[in-house]
């Protein structure tokens, strides 16, 4: 490769990072725009001073009247679809389970309290719903944000995952102490609670059945890690597409630059040995 040739390469590398920078920005800058919103908004929920428990039941309060449906909007792209609607669009435009679940830990944690996506399996094996588990002021609890369950103990305090994947009575008997005070905490109807599907039993903190990929990737670290992998921690950049994104192209960018690094490299080695 010539010296007029490795400039072209240099010039196509520089304008590819150029495009990949800007994209980068204006990502940094969208999410900067919907972390002040988010902040806002979770002031206007909940006073900053109520204990967790009572934050995560304002959240699902405040999504009671959003549609249910799942959320069609994307951030930025059409093909970053994938990524599912930012937290922002969530609270504006509603959403299903699984998007509930993303802007109650993202609303949580600008408030200091760690929480993370479940994902709940049937026995089949299929992930059929999504609820959130944090650190509430006395221990774990879990917040349904579409049926607007929580689980509270006799003694005080709530139930977690482990309690709820141990002993399934806990779930029949909340639904049917929540139906009969009348109440309607949810968006979706108690009565219409699919007991034989939203199975705590097979929690799982990923839903690893998004791909033959993640499939795989389940497979392999359930060999090697075995029950411990359905409780991997899951980081809250999961819940911003944003971050994802800009993740993604601070990566690209090192592809790009050790592209142009290796390029360079066999084009100096060879003129060495060409001197010789």
């Amino acid at each position: 490769m010539g010296m007029r040739s490795i400039s072209r390469v240099g010039r196509i590398c520089c304008g590819v990072l150029l495009a990949l920078v800007a994209t980068q920005l204006l990502a940094v800058i969208s999410y900067q725009r919907d972390q002040r919103y988010l902040s806002h908004l979770a002031d206007l929920i909940a006073n900053p001073i109520l204990p967790p428990s009572e934050q995560a039941q304002s959240i699902s309060r405040f999504l009671r009247d959003k549609p249910s449906e799942t959320n069609s909007h994307y951030f930025a792209f059409p093909f970053l679809r994938f990524l599912r609607a930012t937290p922002r669009q969530v609270a504006e435009f509603g959403g299903d389970c699984a998007d509930r679940a993303r802007l109650m830990v993202v609303l949580l944690d600008l408030r200091n309290t760690r929480s993370s996506k479940w994902a709940l399996y049937s026995g089949d094996g299929s992930p059929r719903h999504a609820v959130v588990e944090l650190n509430a002021e006395s221990g774990k609890m879990v917040m349904d944000g579409l049926f607007g369950l929580c689980f509270p103990r006799p003694g005080g305090g709530y139930y977690g995952i482990a309690e709820l994947r141990g002993n399934p009575e806990i779930l029949r008997s909340r639904i049917k102490s929540v139906e009969a005070e009348g109440q309607r905490p949810g968006t979706d109807k108690l009565e219409e609670y699919p007991l034989g599907l939203y199975v705590y039993s097979y929690a799982r903190t990923i839903n690893w059945d998004k791909s033959a990929v993640t499939q795989a990737m389940y497979s392999g670290l359930h060999a090697v890690m075995g029950a411990k992998v359905d409780t991997l921690y899951r980081p809250i950049v999961a819940e911003q597409p944003a971050l994802m994104v800009i993740g993604g192209l601070v990566g690209l960018e090192g592809g790009v630059l050790f592209f142009w690094f290796v390029v360079v490299w066999r084009r100096t080695r060879a003129a060495s040995l060409y001197s010789r």
